[in-house]
């Protein structure tokens, strides 16, 4: 056997070491800032969104389900059935579409 003891003993308590101190203030500092930053992004015009998402739609950086809606107008127009169903199996895979059963229903 070796010689260590197999027994649980209380570390001792120690003097806090003020540099570890500054560190773990600065960490919060750092997390709390980041955080904010990241609230600011979901406001738009003094009114904060529950998601990024939505502030983004708000000022237009997302398109919205109309474009989508008009694709599958102007393809119904001259495309067969199942030319409709692929593109829309291609919008749900590689889009964006926010309620899909609407769309689905409607076409």
């Amino acid at each position: 056997m070796s010689g260590k003891s197999h027994q649980f003993c209380r570390r001792k308590q120690g003097q806090i070491v003020p540099a570890l101190l500054n560190a773990v203030t600065y960490a919060f500092f750092c997390m709390r800032f980041v955080f904010q930053s990241f609230s600011i992004l979901k406001t738009v015009n003094n009114v904060t969104y529950p998601t990024f998402q939505e502030a983004c739609i708000t000022i237009k950086l997302l398109e919205d389900d109309d474009h989508w809606d008009r694709t599958l107008e102007e393809a119904s127009i001259s495309d067969s059935p199942y030319e409709i169903r692929e593109l829309f199996t291609i919008m749900l895979v590689f889009c964006q579409v926010e309620d899909p059963i609407k769309m689905w229903e409607k076409y």
